[in-house]
């Protein structure tokens, strides 16, 4: 196991999860020593981790590729935490990136030869689930395997589009056809946008799931 993190990975983007998996806090890398990390919160309401604790973090860089560590609390405040003893447990392909479910009515361009189809036609689909490695659709549509889609994904008001590639028919319902499409090309930009909207997504997912069991 590496017990080093390349000093370019600062700036990336990370979660840190606790040992169980669950969802603490979105960040990024400020700062990468030897013998620490140091990561700043998107957020300034987070809570306080105790010393010691001992935590996961996913780093997330298209360049450089996705990191996870494992290490321990040193200090915690509501802007930052520091993690030492930390050692890198994999580099995951990007498959196994974190996937949060949607219900987004857009549309997507079909590629030919490395361009968009001459008649620019817009197939209407929903996105069923969404990552930094891909997307579900939903579709009327039939796709061959390995067809390349331009998909139009609604961030904020703004649509931003990002390439993909049908790798599977996952099942059919009906007249309705459910593809696994996995990402093939986009910038650092689009992947910092497309990840601090997965990340906010998720917030808002366990926010309400934590909602509903408060309730019952």
């Amino acid at each position: 196991m590496n017990t080093v993190l390349p000093v370019e990975y600062i700036n990336s983007i990370c979660e840190i999860k606790t040992k169980e998996n669950e969802f603490i806090s979105s960040g990024n890398i400020i700062e990468i020593e030897s013998e620490y990390i140091k990561i700043a919160y998107k957020s300034s309401d987070m809570p306080l981790i105790g010393c010691g604790t001992e935590i996961k973090v996913n780093i997330f860089n298209t360049r450089l590729g996705f990191r996870v560590l494992i290490g321990q609390v040193f200090t915690s405040t509501h802007k930052d935490i520091k993690v030492v003893d930390y050692i890198t447990l994999i580099e995951s392909e990007r498959r196994n990136f974190f996937r949060v479910l949607v219900d987004m009515q857009t549309s997507v361009i079909l590629i030919k030869d490395s361009k968009a189809s001459p008649d620019y036609e817009r197939i209407p689909v929903i996105l069923r689930d969404l990552s930094l490695s891909g997307t579900r659709i939903q579709s009327k549509i039939t796709f061959e395997r390995g067809t390349v889609l331009l998909v139009e994904i609604i961030i904020k008001g703004k649509v931003h589009r990002y390439q993909c590639r049908v790798v599977r028919l996952e099942k059919q319902i009906e007249d309705d056809y459910y593809y696994g499409c996995e990402f093939i090309l986009y910038d650092d930009h689009d992947n910092d946008v497309l990840c601090s909207y997965l990340f906010q997504m998720q917030r808002e997912q366990i926010q309400k799931k934590t909602k509903n069991l408060d309730t019952r």
